[in-house]
């Protein structure tokens, strides 16, 4: 069954304590805590509603609420989309960086 609020971190507490160490899980889920505040902040930035994006996006009002509570995260194409709707750039969208432009 297809869950909205997949969690890409989903790796056993050994294996992060073990990548801890290794910093690995630091640099590869930093996006995780920056994605659902730039979501939040971008959405209110656009005045639209939770259930105009899910509308957008195919989701439930549920499955978009994941993403901005950080409990869940889109696939690529949904990815694709918000950064369509809003006209920044997936990086931005990321925390991969501050420059909202989308190279074009």
């Amino acid at each position: 069954m297809y869950s909205p609020c997949l969690n890409l971190c989903n790796i056993s507490l050994t294996e992060n304590i073990i990548n801890l160490k290794r910093g690995a899980v630091k640099r590869e889920c930093v996006f995780m805590e920056k994605f659902p505040r730039r979501l939040k902040a971008i959405r209110i930035e656009n005045g639209k509603k939770q259930h105009e994006i899910a509308v957008h996006l195919g989701l439930s009002d549920g499955g978009y609420q994941c993403y901005e509570q950080g409990r869940g995260y889109p696939d690529v194409p949904r990815l694709y989309a918000l950064a369509e709707y809003f006209d920044v750039s997936i990086d931005y969208l990321l925390g991969r960086t501050d420059r909202r432009e989308l190279n074009r």
